[in-house]
């Protein structure tokens, strides 16, 4: 393999082996939605590992996003039935014998992906999403507001809140339509959104609630994994 090639492979191994590390230690969570998957990563703990790996940070960001992140979309965690040609573009005449060099440096990086299958659970988590017949989560957001209940009365009287945003897709999805489309074109399913309005005491109710369907999740996922 030249060297060049060997040199790419072995920077997209450290990233992935980066990525690996992240999410063992919750750096890194992993949205899988029918309309496909994304890296949810905080950016604190990249900036400190990618220091560990000596690479740029914009390097990993760059490996991430156009390569990582596009192959995971394209696979969803299936490596026995890759879009080759369409990951590696229109064949250009005359570049037969650089196609084929490409293709086998794609194949290596697949190769590394697929090892972390295991771990993410990408495939087995997005056929089970692309069964269900309620709407399925894709991404949250929130920010902080502040509410005046009567704008004459003094700030004292105002009420810190958040405004959470749900966004998620409806069903009946297609088996691979949506996460395709968000891999070559960068268009994904049509999103809808619900939006909260939650003061502390709902958010610490909220917080208590999502820990308890954690802890009977985690408890099934051990049944399930024996």
């Amino acid at each position: 393999m030249p060297q060049k090639a060997d040199k790419e492979l072995k920077k997209f191994r450290k990233v992935v082996d980066l990525l690996r590390q992240l999410y063992k230690d919750e750096g890194m969570k992993i949205l899988v939605a029918p309309d496909g998957v994304e890296l949810k990563i905080e950016e604190d703990a990249l900036e400190k590992y990618v220091k560990k790996i000596d690479l740029l940070l914009n390097e990993a960001k760059e490996l991430i996003r156009d390569e990582i992140s596009r192959f995971l979309n394209a696979t969803m965690g299936n490596y026995e039935e890759i879009p080759w040609d369409m990951l590696l573009g229109p064949l250009k005449k005359g570049t037969e014998k650089a196609r084929e060099m490409e293709r086998k440096t794609l194949e290596k990086k697949m190769e590394i992906l697929k090892e972390t299958e295991l771990e993410w659970s990408i495939r087995r988590r997005s056929k089970a999403k692309l069964r269900a017949k309620v709407p399925v989560l894709a991404e949250t957001r929130w920010e902080i507001c502040r509410k005046l209940g009567d704008e004459r009365k003094s700030k004292r009287d105002s009420v810190p809140f958040a405004m959470i945003e749900f966004r998620y897709l409806k069903p009946p999805f297609s088996p691979t339509g949506e996460y395709f489309a968000k891999a070559f074109f960068g268009v994904s399913h049509f999103q809808e959104t619900l939006s909260l309005w939650c003061d502390k005491e709902d958010i610490h109710y909220l917080i208590a609630e999502l820990e308890k369907i954690e802890k009977e999740l985690t408890s099934l996922k051990g049944k399930v994994d024996k």
